[in-house]
């Protein structure tokens, strides 16, 4: 390494003490060492650097040679510089132990759920979550900001892998002030003539983009970007909106669903991950119990029957 010998720092330690109490034996003291090994470090510093630092004379204290006060001098520059190293390798250990993991808005709350599940089991490891639309988020991934993203199957681009998840069937929610004037049992006509609540992502490949293969007849009330305002919409009685179970807010009063799966395919949400930026182990090992997670989990009872 160029002449940079790393055992130096270690006797730099004893040195000091020795300068600030002038004794190799209240230095021993402090250092909780004999004082046979202070005097051998001090001894093994002088070699190392070629040049005596202190003046020994018999019956007399010591004295700290000019090299000594230069070098004693520097110390707290070369602290500073330690110190500084150190929280640098600690921002660098703990950015590693982060899961960057994007998520659609339609599964947020979903995800979120599973992560805290999933916590407990991985003390050493932070997820940090960023929701956006689901071209954004394989983007994101493809040029490594993101670790993994919870995306639809049609959001993935050429170079990245899937990992399936799960199927989420596409329902129709309404408000039951809307519904009252079709009756007990509405059929899938009247539901279709609801006014509806649009929603549309910003690419054509929109998160909820259901509608091209539904025989919706009412008119289209709203346009929002995600199913999160879409619902908010819906609460309100201002039309119906056809999004992915999985969407579903836990709280369902008021809220009505139907089953759209004779009209529309399911939506398949897998994880998206990079061949180009494979995760660590820490990281995989969180990945792989999240999908473990999703496998197993059903439609939490959203589907409702007409």
């Amino acid at each position: 390494m160029n002449d940079l010998d790393i055992s130096l720092i270690q006797y730099l330690r004893p040195f000091c003490y020795v300068v600030e109490t002038l004794s190799i034996r209240r230095a021993a003291t402090i250092l909780c060492l004999t004082p046979s090994a202070v005097s051998q470090q001090i001894q093994k510093l002088e070699d190392e650097l070629g040049m005596p630092l202190f003046e020994r004379r018999p019956g007399q204290p010591l004295r700290l040679l000019p090299a000594g006060q230069f070098l004693y001098s520097r110390i707290p520059a070369l602290g500073n510089t330690l110190y500084s190293l150190r929280c640098e390798l600690r921002n660098f250990q703990v950015e590693r132990q982060i899961l960057r993991l994007g998520t659609l808005a339609m599964l947020q709350s979903l995800t979120l759920r599973t992560i805290a599940e999933n916590m407990p089991s991985f003390p050493s490891l932070n997820v940090s979550l960023h929701v956006g639309g689901g071209s954004m988020l394989c983007h994101a991934l493809l040029s490594g900001e993101l670790d993994g993203a919870l995306v639809f199957r049609e959001h993935l681009l050429p170079t990245q892998e899937e990992i399936p998840l799960l199927d989420s069937p596409l329902v129709l929610v309404a408000h039951e002030s809307l519904l009252r004037p079709l009756g007990p049992n509405p059929t899938h006509e009247q539901l279709f003539g609801l006014p509806m609540v649009y929603v549309a992502g910003a690419s054509r490949l929109a998160e909820l983009d259901a509608y091209p293969g539904l025989p919706l007849t009412g008119p289209k009330r709203l346009r929002v970007a995600t199913p999160v305002p879409a619902l908010e919409a819906v609460r309100h009685g201002l039309g119906a909106a056809v999004v992915c179970v999985h969407a579903l807010p836990e709280d369902m009063s008021g809220l009505r669903t139907f089953s759209l799966d004779d009209f529309a395919p399911r939506r398949h949400v897998v994880l998206a991950v990079s061949s180009r930026h494979p995760p660590l182990a820490d990281r995989k090992a969180f990945l792989d119990a999240l999908c473990a997670r999703w496998t197993t989990m059903d439609d939490f009872g959203a589907a409702a029957t007409r």
